[in-house]
């Protein structure tokens, strides 16, 4: 595969920032890691969705799909630069481009509930 193309890359990141940005925040297989090193506690009536985050900086950036996935872009675009030595430019050009790539697959697919 050819690392030279930057726009390759940024969609693998893309792709990775979503799926992992996914599972930590709302996909069910990842309810024990929410639960446990979180410590996010599921509200026990019907709506088995509503999930109560701690009210501190980690909560508040893990319970957002937007922030979270920024978080995960950057330090996959961190990983980047330090590996194949692109330069800080270019690490954010990547980092900017793949954390919105990331939030418009959730948007597309529908299920994140902020508003625009």
């Amino acid at each position: 595969m050819n690392w030279d193309n930057p726009l390759i890359i940024t969609f693998l990141i893309a792709a990775a920032t979503w799926r992992l940005s996914s599972l930590i925040n709302s996909e069910a297989p990842f309810n024990w890691v929410r639960i446990h090193i979180f410590r996010v506690q599921q509200n026990d009536s019907t709506d088995t969705d509503t999930w109560f985050w701690p009210s501190n900086i980690i909560g508040s950036t893990l319970s957002c799909f937007w922030c979270l996935s920024l978080f995960i872009s950057f330090l996959f675009s961190v990983g980047l630069t330090i590996s194949l030595r692109t330069g800080i430019i270019m690490g954010a050009i990547v980092w900017l481009a793949s954390a919105t790539v990331a939030i418009m697959i959730e948007r597309f697919i529908g299920r994140s509930r902020a508003r625009w």
